[in-house]
């Protein structure tokens, strides 16, 4: 009876992130009239700068965020 907590979450979490993407995606349609696809890989590439932060190099996982909204923001800047 423990997993069904963490598999609620497992569905939860990706599609919170997919719906925050899709609203970016269509702000910045609705403004610009424009699809800007490199904001699904500024989003790519901080989920692999977490990725580097918590697994390879051991941080804890507030550090990671931290460097991944840097990533982020060094590149939609």
């Amino acid at each position: 009876m423990n997993a069904a907590p963490q598999l609620l979450v497992n569905i939860v979490v990706p599609g919170a992130v997919f719906a925050l993407l899709t609203a970016g995606f269509s702000l910045i349609y609705s403004v610009t009239k424009t699809l800007h696809i490199a904001q699904g890989g500024v989003a790519l590439v901080a989920g692999y700068a977490f990725y580097a932060g918590v697994g390879l190099l051991g941080w804890p996982v507030p550090a990671a965020v931290a460097l991944a909204l840097a990533v982020a923001v060094a590149l939609g800047g």
